[in-house]
Formats: structure tokens, sequence, C-alpha cells
């Protein structure tokens, strides 16, 4: 080998240095409200590169994910750290007006945060008394239960029960109080079945590669763990479509003694409402949001059609800054993933005092464009907070939307954020259950 030889592979191994770096280690483009990344100029050959990858680690995924051999995931998880959360989420819809919103978050020593929003189609709004505050510290172990709501699995991506018994408030309290009018306070109990229409879709694997692949391109690549990006080993979930169908009961008068004793002066004294919602629930675990996540929002809704779809984006604090997902269920039942949105978090409520009224957001699934315009029914907006201190907050707008075609729909949209400049400045001082013994080798004592 000469010194032409020597210079010439020199050469080729400058040349790859000097890709590499023009490539992918290029100083980025300024960031979009000071956090989101823009694409680069090499932003559509990461992307085709980051699909192949993607789809290669969904290959490998889909034999771990077959739902029939993961019942487990159905049941409540142990928790291995004060930061480490499970969830269940379940909304239903109707064209009339009618809607339920439920959120089950599981944390350590039996603390819960729940979200209980139900809406009848004569503007009548129900939520917990303490709401918009959704932390409760009477959970009962590796259970979703928990102050009068109960979630329990019949059977395994197919069928759960929801029930509640219990005080409900009329109407929506937008700002946190220790203080608890009861003349404010219904009497209400229920009981649902939330039956599945499709099967789980799970997170991340199920989602588009496009869109998986286009939140990994807008990222700088400084090494080789950006491939994880998406695969955390310690998180996961799924979403399924599917409809609540049930009752629910509301007291109309308080009764004496004597009266609540009457079994058909009882039966007559509530007011039946029967509900069929179709929607959608949501199964996730892993860290909690607040610590990691820098903001998500996120769209559920359904149209005359039967079409029920969701679509969102979650930002994270480091790595992905704008992670798009969505999905889209037909009238005849089959399940697509949202392939392209121009949904984007910064043009949506980035400062929280600030909710859109109004909204266009277009989607392609299964090669398919769809145009929802939306309508944000502001003045329903259901605050909820948690954490303890308050740590997180978000805000539920119904909304109603047209398809270009002329379907209406209707739908919940979520914006939640971390604590940023809100004057919710609140500690709760609850009790911290962390194990109970029972001892069989002492005798009870006699009072």
């Amino acid at each position: 080998m000469d010194i032409v030889d020597i210079m010439q592979i020199l050469g080729y191994v400058g040349v790859f240095i000097a890709g590499f770096i023009l490539l992918f280690m290029q100083k980025g483009k300024p960031r979009i409200c000071g956090h989101y990344t823009q694409p680069e100029w090499n932003f559509f050959l990461k992307r085709w590169y980051a699909q192949r990858i993607v789809r290669k680690i969904k290959e490998n995924q889909h034999s771990l994910l077959k739902y029939e051999k993961n019942y487990d995931y159905e049941n409540p998880k142990l928790l291995p750290s004060s930061k480490s959360s499970e969830s269940q989420f379940i909304y239903g819809c109707d064209m009339n007006g009618n809607f339920l919103l439920l959120k089950f978050t599981r944390f350590q020593h039996r603390i819960a945060e729940i979200w209980l929003v139900l809406k009848f189609e004569d503007g009548t709004i129900l939520t917990l008394p303490e709401h918009p505050d959704t932390l409760v510290c009477n959970g009962t172990p590796n259970k979703f239960e928990a102050h009068g709501l109960t979630l329990e699995n019949l059977v395994p991506y197919s069928k759960w029960r929801i029930r509640f018994n219990g005080l409900l408030r009329r109407g929506i309290r937008t700002e946190f109080s220790e203080e608890i009018h009861e003349s404010d306070l219904e009497y209400v109990k229920f009981n649902f079945l939330w039956n599945a229409c499709s099967v789980p879709q799970h997170w991340p694997f199920d989602w588009s590669p496009k869109l998986m692949a286009t939140a990994i391109a807008l990222e700088p690549w400084r090494d080789g763990n950006w491939k994880n990006m998406l695969n955390k080993a310690d998180s996961g979930g799924y979403d399924q479509f599917g409809a609540l169908k049930g009752r629910v009961f509301i007291q109309k008068e308080k009764l004496n003694w004597n009266d609540a004793l009457n079994s058909e002066k009882l039966e007559k004294n509530f007011t039946q409402i029967d509900l069929n919602l179709p929607g959608i629930r949501q199964r996730r675990w892993g860290p909690s949001k607040t610590s990691h996540l820098h903001r998500t929002a996120s769209f559920v809704g359904v149209l005359q059609d039967g079409v029920v779809f969701e679509c969102g984006a979650i930002s994270s604090r480091t790595g992905l800054t704008h992670c798009q997902f969505g999905n889209f269920r037909t009238p005849t039942g089959k399940v697509f993933p949202i392939d392209w949105t121009d949904f984007h978090l910064s043009k949506f409520a980035e400062n929280s005092e600030e909710l859109p009224e109004s909204a266009t957001i277009n989607l392609k699934a299964n090669g398919r464009r769809f145009q929802l315009q939306v309508k944000f029914n502001t003045e329903n907006c259901v605050p909820l907070m948690g954490g303890n201190p308050f740590n997180w907050i978000e805000y539920n707008v119904p909304f109603e939307c047209t398809t270009y075609d002329g379907q209406k729909g209707c739908g919940m949209a979520m914006f939640w954020y971390p604590k940023r400049q809100e004057k919710f400045l609140h500690y709760r001082d609850f009790l911290r259950v962390k194990r109970v013994f029972y001892r069989h080798d002492i005798e009870t004592q006699e009072f």
C-alpha cells in the first residue's frame, strides 16, 4: 500500500465524518415556542431511515403484544416507586349531548386521582364534590376502587363494569375550595357495562409508523440512542374502542327514615336515565406524567355515521418534543392508525389561559383524508387538577365538529399542563398507608 492508497482511504473517512456531521449533528433551528423542534434540511432523509427502523421494531414486538396472550395487562399492577402510576380512562358520548368522562389513576400508599364528569342532554352536569381537586386517599389496594367508584374487569379486553354510589355536585366548580355545600350535592348511583368493539391498539407499536418516524426525525441524533426514544421498558398501554351502556339513578328529594324504608316510595324518588355512549378506553402505566412531560393535548369524538376517533400529541421535556398519535374506527368496525395530521401543540392552547374557540384539524387514515371543523364549548370547560402539592392541571372542553362531507359529531378535547404559573397552591395532609399486617396469633381484645 503506497501513500496514494493511504491518502485515498483517509479521504473517504473524512468525507464520511463530514457527511455525518452535516446530516445529523448540525446546529438546529430555533425551537417553536422555545420547546418544539423544527424540521431540518435533512428531515426527509432521517424520516425515511427512522421509518425503516420503526417497522423493524414493530415486527419484533408484534408477537409480544398479542392481546390474546397478555390478559395480565388488564389487572392492577405493582407500582415500584412513588413516581409510578397506572390509569384507566373511559369516555363515551352521544349526539344528544350526553357524556361520561371517567379516569382512575392509582399511586402507591392507596393514593388515587379520580375524574368523574357526567352530563345529560338537558345541560345538567354532575362532578365529584371535591372537583377540581382529584386526589383521594382511600383507594382499595390492588383494585380500581375508591370514593364510591369501582371499575371491575369482567372479560379481559372485552367487558368492564363501572359502578358508582355516592354524592355528586351539580354544576362545575372552577376553583379549589375545601368548603363543600350540602345544598349543591345530589345522591347519584349508576351501573354501566363497557363493551369493546375493537381489539386493543398497543402503545406505541400499534400507532402509525409514519407518525412515529416523524417524531423521531424531528429530534437531533447525537448517537444510537435515538432508536430507544419510543421503547421504554417501564411504561406502556393500549387504546380500545367500545361503548358504555347503563342506567343512572338521581335522587329527587331527601326522604325521612320511615319513607326510606318504604320500597315503593324509595323507587319513585329516583329519576332513571338510560344511556348508550360510544367512545374509548385507554390503559396506561409507567412514570407519572408530571415527571417527564411538557404537556399533552388530545381529542376523542364520535360522528353521526358511527365513526369513533382519537387524535392528539404528547410533548416530553427531553426526548420527543412533539409526538403525534391517533386511531380511527370506521362504522364497519375496522380500526386504522392516523398516518398524518396537521395538529400541532403550539397552535392549540400552548398558554393554558388561552383555550381555543374553534379550529380546523386535517388528518389522513387508510389513505383517506378527513377535515374536522371543530367548535369548542369553553363555557362548559371542566378544569381538573391533582398532585400533592398541586403539580398539574387539565382543561376538559366539550366540542362539536363537522366533517367536509357534512357529518356532524361531538367529543371532548383535553389539554393537560404541568404546574407553571397557576395559583393553586395547597397541600393536603394525607395519611400514607404503607402496609397492613393481620396477626392471627394474637387474640382479639373484648371491650
